[in-house]
């Protein structure tokens, strides 16, 4: 009897853990848009654009993450470009390079659980207008970012393709 119900829990827990991920998968894909000012509306127009995606010099895990995102998600020209990296003469066309990929720290979370304690603060993703110098960053935090870098790298793809 106490295995049926432990399982009973366990499968509760995971059904509960699901719906909430493709809650917030409903609310991403409509956040990450040109209507919410998270996609710049004149992102895909030029053709020759490339799209640069910031990777953090000290964070090997994020960087991983987000390569994968983009690399499934995303068609158009990119360049993977390390943080320290990005602020030399080497990508100061703002017309070949006008658009990056990056993120903000969002809201603050600590969690403590039996093994210890953690904290930290939730990703905010954005596209960045050089040429216009503007942000295109919606205030919205998701548990699930590795999902969100997904959905944004896919919007923006179907921006990019629509766009004449």
């Amino acid at each position: 009897m106490k295995k049926l119900i432990l399982l009973l829990f366990v499968v509760i827990t995971l059904q509960s853990c699901y719906f909430a991920k493709a809650k917030q998968i409903k609310k991403m894909k409509k956040v990450y848009t040109v209507e919410n000012n998270a996609i710049p509306p004149r992102f895909g127009v030029n053709k020759d654009e490339v799209l640069i995606v910031i990777l953090k010099d000290n964070n090997p895990y994020y960087n991983g993450y987000v390569k994968r995102a983009v690399k499934k998600n995303y068609k158009g020209n990119y360049l993977l470009v390390k943080e320290s990296e990005f602020y030399s003469n080497k990508f100061s066309d703002v017309d070949k390079y006008r658009f990056v990929f990056d993120f903000s720290e969002g809201r603050s979370y600590s969690n403590m659980t039996n093994t210890g304690y953690s904290s930290g603060s939730y990703k905010r993703f954005f596209v960045k207008d050089r040429l216009h110098n503007k942000t295109y960053q919606v205030m919205e935090d998701f548990n699930f970012f590795v999902k969100a870098m997904h959905i944004y790298f896919a919007n923006l793809e179907l921006k990019r393709t629509t766009t004449n």
